[in-house]
């Protein structure tokens, strides 16, 4: 009888020996951590794994104020994992536990470890604003990296081209003597535990502003200003119009190339028609590896009743005028189009923020490239929005908008307010223009930022000699001058407007002389109490010849002077003209005074050797009307 007791006491003790080694739980992991992360919404974790027979771990998740819920995580011996879909800014918690099945307690029967401590998780949204930077070969070129953040450090990943550097402390690219091309520079910036990846294209492409002629100096008479046409001047070689999206995000300038007519043409019949002002971008596609594909716009803009939308009207589709000179490289500007059908573009367009030439260069005939964004930080901007799926009522039919870039992303979207919109779209010049001046200080210039508008040299009240340095440069910061050499010359007409006198005949001020011997002499007529010291005199120089002071007006083409002299007042001889100059022998003295001189010359006799020697001036033989 003991036996058999004994056996199944034995029995007995053996069995719940095992029950309780299969019944002891995973060991729980330890040193649960937020370890990095990659992305806006990514966060990455680390543990050690305590445990030798889990078969997988187990998170806890609690999105702010939610309920908690189980999320089955990576398998056995892992010590890290990898969440996306975080919205930056929002904290997320987590704990985490070591599992596995519970043999014999049916589906989903699990023994586990302990939780950890509960670990709050917040990413933070950090973006780099620049994908390209166009320059020109052979020019130098800098360009600061633009990003929203302070970081520990910036670390370019792989050479840099010979032509190119990079500045850490100042975030600074220089490039010296750049090589036509286009070349990807990758770079990581890490903050604390936050390491976010980016790229730059730099697209050695453009061609910088031209001289078509060389100017001719200019001169300034009897104008109140003189306009210059520029466009005889300067020729941009590769941009024949330009315009500007302007967005709550700044406005990004576009140029357009030559040689593409149609799609050129396209674009600004929208432009000039403000079919786009108030359209919104309504796709920001990513590429499979999570990199910026295209920013499209252009489409739709929101209707008179909130939370509906509506097309912006199409005019005819167009030819596809793609040429494989201009391929989708980072930056450029293409028009979308209906699959399978390479001429059907209408008002649709998009900014390439990668270098997709091998999706886009060969497909459906290939998406034309007409022109380049010419400051693409705007577009990277918008690139960094949240993103989402809607369906919603255009023009009375839903309709299903993908990865659609909202400013916030919550229960109302896609509302009118969270839209990146496009403000007003408008033509801009190719060129911009500024002046320095070297002389006298007798001209200002001036020319409007509008299309087509002239270069305007406006006399300051002066006359005299300056060299007018224009500089050209375009869009992408190019530039070349020229000099204009300018000659400012006075006239009765400027000079009598200037003092609101009438004709030259009259006599304003009422005084000894008309109104253009004033001018002639340098006198003022609104008052009549200069004319006696403005009179010209003789007398006797110290050689003992008999010489002759005046005032003298230079730069006044519509003036000349006569010097004669006279022994009985009948018969006259020129003494000096004012083709003689004043190097002539018989001008003694000349006192600059500005814009007048006082001139003293000799008669060609001794006045000891005659009784009676005149001195008579004639300005102008023929006088002025």
């Amino acid at each position: 009888m003991k036996v058999p007791f004994f056996q199944s006491s034995l029995t007995l003790l053996v069995s719940a020996c095992f029950l309780s080694l299969e019944a002891a739980p995973p060991v729980a992991p330890s040193d649960f951590i937020f370890a990095k992360s990659e992305a806006d919404d990514s966060a990455s974790f680390e543990w050690v794994d305590n445990s030798t027979d889990e078969t997988f771990f187990q998170f806890e998740i609690t999105i702010g104020d939610g309920a908690a819920f189980l999320q089955n995580g990576p398998g056995t011996d892992s010590t890290g994992f990898t969440f996306t879909g975080f919205t930056p800014g929002s904290g997320v918690t987590f704990r985490l536990r070591a599992a596995k099945p519970l043999e014999g307690g049916g589906a989903g029967a699990l023994e586990s470890s302990e939780w950890t401590a509960p670990l709050v998780v917040i990413t933070e949204n950090l973006n780099f604003y620049a994908s390209a930077v166009t320059g020109t070969p052979g020019e130098t070129l800098s360009y600061v990296l633009e990003k929203d953040f302070e970081c520990d450090s910036i670390t370019i990943m792989g050479a840099l081209p010979t032509w190119l550097s990079f500045d850490e402390a100042s975030r600074t690219f220089s490039a010296v003597n750049p090589l036509a091309g286009s070349v990807r520079v990758s770079f990581q910036a890490v903050k604390g535990i936050h390491e976010r990846s980016g790229f730059l294209y730099f697209n050695i492409i453009n061609e910088g502003p031209e001289v078509l002629v060389s100017p001719e100096p200019l001169t300034i008479i009897a104008e109140p200003s003189l306009e210059v046409d520029l466009t005889t001047f300067f020729k941009d070689p590769d941009m024949i119009r330009a315009a500007a999206v302007a967005t709550d995000f700044g406005d990004m300038a576009i140029g357009f190339y030559e040689g593409f007519p149609v799609t050129v043409d396209n674009f600004f019949a929208y432009v000039e028609s403000d079919a786009w002002d108030g359209a919104f971008f309504h796709r920001m596609a990513k590429l499979g590896t999570g990199e910026n594909f295209v920013l499209q716009g252009g489409g739709f803009k929101p209707n008179v009743n909130p939370g509906t939308y509506t097309r912006v009207e199409q005019l005819a589709t167009i030819v596809n005028e793609f040429d494989v000179s201009r391929p989708n490289l980072c930056g450029t500007i293409s028009m979308a189009k209906l699959g399978g059908d390479p001429d059907s573009a209408t008002n649709q367009f998009f900014i390439s923020l990668n270098d997709n030439r091998a999706i886009l260069d060969g497909q459906n005939g290939g998406f034309t490239v007409f022109g380049r964004a010419t400051n693409i930080a705007p577009a990277n901007r918008m690139s960094a929005l949240d993103r989402g799926d809607f369906t919603v009522d255009i023009d009375g039919s839903m309709v299903g908008l993908n990865d659609w870039p909202l400013t916030m992303i919550d229960g109302s979207s896609p509302a009118f307010d969270q839209l990146a919109s496009m403000n007003d779209v408008f033509e801009i010049p190719t060129l911009a223009y500024s002046f320095s001046f070297a002389g006298d200080d007798v001209v200002s210039a001036a020319v409007a930022s509008t299309v087509g508008a002239p270069l305007i040299i406006t006399p300051k009240g002066s006359t005299g000699e300056t060299q007018l340095t224009l500089t050209a440069t375009d869009l992408d910061g190019a530039s070349v001058s020229v000099v204009f050499p300018v000659t400012v010359l006075n006239s009765y007409d400027t000079w009598a407007a200037s003092k609101s006198a009438s004709g030259p005949n009259e006599n304003s001020d009422a005084g000894h002389l008309t109104n253009f011997e004033e001018y002639a002499y340098g006198g003022d007529p609104t008052n009549p109490a200069d004319d006696p010291f403005l009179l010209p005199f003789a007398g006797l120089g110290s050689s003992g010849h008999g010489v002759f002071t005046f005032r003298h007006r230079d730069n006044a083409p519509d003036l000349s002077y006569l010097v004669q002299v006279s022994e009985d007042l009948v018969t006259w001889a020129p003494v000096w003209t004012s083709a003689d100059g004043f190097d002539s022998s018989s001008v003694i003295e000349v006192v600059d005074g500005g814009e007048l001189k006082s001139v003293t010359v000799r008669g060609d006799d001794l006045v000891r050797d005659k009784e009676d020697l005149f001195f008579r001036l004639v300005v102008n033989p023929e006088p002025i009307n």
